[in-house]
């Protein structure tokens, strides 16, 4: 009985210190006027999608979870290849909860996606759904 009380005062004890330091850091931040600010470059994902709303919408929040952890902001765009489920009714859902850009051509494919333009300072990768499969790795761009 003794142990566990004592793990539960070292975890409490801990986690009191952790939060006192953030305390501190965040204070001394406020007061010397020194934020460390994100990366404000952005990152572009190019998807195609065909069909793929069994795990379209996996992929676009593991996009927005991996830009968050960058500190940098997320422009999504979807060529959408004469879907007959609803894989576009679900990208404008995402859309609408906010988080990143999302722009969503549904039709068929006729635009090449090397040919669109990026903005200065945009990493960018195309992510072509109809070929990839679920077990595979996405390319992450820094």
């Amino acid at each position: 009985m003794a142990i566990q009380l004592a793990w539960i005062l070292l975890v409490y004890g801990l986690a009191a210190a952790v939060v006192r330091l953030l305390y501190i850091r965040h204070a001394t931040e406020l007061l010397t006027g020194h934020q460390k600010r994100p990366d404000q470059r952005r990152i572009h994902y190019i998807l195609i999608t065909s069909n793929h709303e069994l795990w379209v919408e996996w992929v676009i929040r593991v996009l927005t979870v991996y830009s968050y952890l960058l500190g940098r902001h997320l422009r999504i765009s979807v060529i959408d290849d004469q879907s007959e489920d609803h894989t576009v009714r679900i990208l404008e859902r995402l859309g609408r909860r906010g988080g990143f850009e999302l722009a969503v051509i549904s039709s068929p494919l006729s635009v090449e996606p090397s040919t669109m333009e990026a903005e200065a300072g945009e990493a960018r990768a195309v992510l072509d759904l109809r070929t990839m499969k679920p077990t595979d790795k996405i390319p992450f761009v820094r």
